[in-house]
């Protein structure tokens, strides 16, 4: 039986490796946001604005990962790998099939990461690494036996894979919206007689590009009385 001292020192650590992990997520987000208009953004960022953009991917990744623990939970354990109490080896044709899939994977990532030529290949490519940095993970702790084969513990391993693809995707699809001019919010009192998009506000900064993505602009918000603020749509 765990002791209170004990559940007390898992928790300071838990604690200590998850706040760095999350601020490191939220990171991916505004890399994967403002790399395409070619603005380096973190010397504006404050920590709230961190802490703001971490919150739709954190709440998408624990519904992800019920889901993936679900699913995975109802095909039955012995899809698990071996140890952390599973004491059923796989079958030799089962380590057959495995290693096909495996090449196979690896392969397809190669090709996607390295070959094939997206600008936005980054909406995609995480997707693609999630079921392998899952696997990867659960072999490796169940097999040095960190962790049983508990719910929870899938749950946890689940969350930590999905958690930076999240924070990435979400931060290359909003950027691809209005960098594509498909939607965006736009002031045109800003600039006289010029429409410019609204990326975001970081810190005391009003951030906008212009519509072609060429030009930048950042005001301070002492600047800018009554930002008027409308919504473009592409039909």
């Amino acid at each position: 039986m765990t002791s209170k001292t004990e559940m007390e020192t898992k928790l300071k650590i838990f604690i200590t490796l998850t706040i760095p992990y999350v601020f490191l997520c939220a990171g991916l987000y505004h890399i994967a946001f403002w790399t395409p208009f070619g603005i380096h953004i973190f010397s504006f960022l404050d920590v709230v604005d961190i802490i703001k953009s971490i919150i739709s991917p954190f709440l998408y990744s624990s519904f992800a990962a019920m889901f993936c623990m679900f699913l995975q939970y109802s095909s039955g354990s012995e899809a698990l790998p071996y140890g952390g109490g599973n004491t059923k080896p796989a079958s030799t044709t089962k380590k057959i099939i495995w290693a096909s899939i495996r090449v196979l994977y690896f392969v397809s990532i190669s090709y996607f990461l390295i070959v094939h030529e997206d600008k936005w290949k980054g909406l995609y490519v995480p997707w693609l690494m999630a079921p392998g940095l899952f696997f990867v993970l659960v072999e490796f702790l169940l097999k040095k036996g960190v962790i049983e084969h508990q719910k929870f513990n899938f749950f946890a391993i689940y969350f930590l894979v999905m958690l930076p693809i999240f924070s990435f995707s979400s931060g290359t699809l909003n950027a691809k919206k209005i960098f594509d001019n498909t939607q965006f919010d736009y002031a045109s009192n800003v600039i006289p007689k010029k429409t410019i998009k609204f990326l975001a506000k970081a810190s005391d900064y009003y951030i906008f590009v212009s519509i072609d993505n060429k030009d930048k602009y950042f005001f301070s918000v002492d600047e800018i009385k009554g930002l008027d603020l409308k919504e473009y749509k592409a039909k």
